[in-house]
């Protein structure tokens, strides 16, 4: 998959979309985070529409909120205020260097090749404090669209829609390699339906919290 096509991929997806309701698995962090009257910084990675962002800053979060669409970022530019930041940003090319309390990452695991995953993994051994809970949310490898394609090279997937990237996620291997490379061990793991539907959509998901 050419980064390129990737990157328009995601510009044309957001081009038309509008805001929705916050997700279910923000509503699932919320209930295990609060913020504390400072507000603790919380990075949301791969925030496509904003939607889980602006929920958590309206939660007295400290937002900083990153994806590699230009288009998406432009839009949710709109709702940003002093401590809600939208900053297009590619993870195989851009760095930073502010530490976070939370790391939030819903539904972006299974949008990197391998390749990235190792960046997205660099990133967050740079960004992570003592003691900062990271989550993800993902499609795992029971979900019924993996089922039906043929694996690739890492379990890679293009299928839908022209240059729609997908990668089967393996949630016990995916773990192995987290606590490996950060150093830190998870608290917290589920993997079943009915966590996130959406219309006709009830896709297998893994939940996963780590806390370094």
């Amino acid at each position: 998959m050419q980064k390129k096509t990737l990157i328009n991929y995601w510009n044309n997806f957001y081009k038309e979309k509008k805001k929705f309701k916050e997700s279910s698995f923000a509503r699932f962090v919320i209930k295990k985070i609060r913020a504390k009257k400072q507000k603790d910084r919380l990075i949301d990675i791969g925030c496509g529409n904003g939607r889980d962002s602006i929920f958590f800053n309206k939660k007295r979060f400290k937002v900083t909120a990153i994806d590699i669409s230009k288009k998406a970022i432009k839009k949710n530019s709109l709702y940003e205020n002093e401590d809600l930041n939208f900053i297009n940003f590619d993870i195989e090319k851009n760095t930073m260097d502010k530490k976070f309390d939370f790391i939030y990452c819903r539904f972006f695991l299974h949008t990197i090749n391998n390749y990235g995953e190792n960046k997205l993994l660099n990133l967050i051994k740079k960004i992570k404090k003592k003691q900062t809970l990271i989550f993800f949310e993902f499609r795992n490898i029971k979900d019924e669209i993996f089922k039906k394609k043929k694996k690739l090279k890492h379990n890679e997937i293009v299928e839908f829609e022209k240059g729609h990237y997908r990668r089967i996620i393996d949630p016990k291997i995916f773990i192995k390699k987290f606590e490996r490379t950060i150093g830190c061990k998870y608290i917290y793991l589920k993997s079943s339906k009915n966590l996130s539907i959406y219309k006709r959509d009830n896709p297998n998901l893994s939940r996963i919290i780590f806390k370094v």
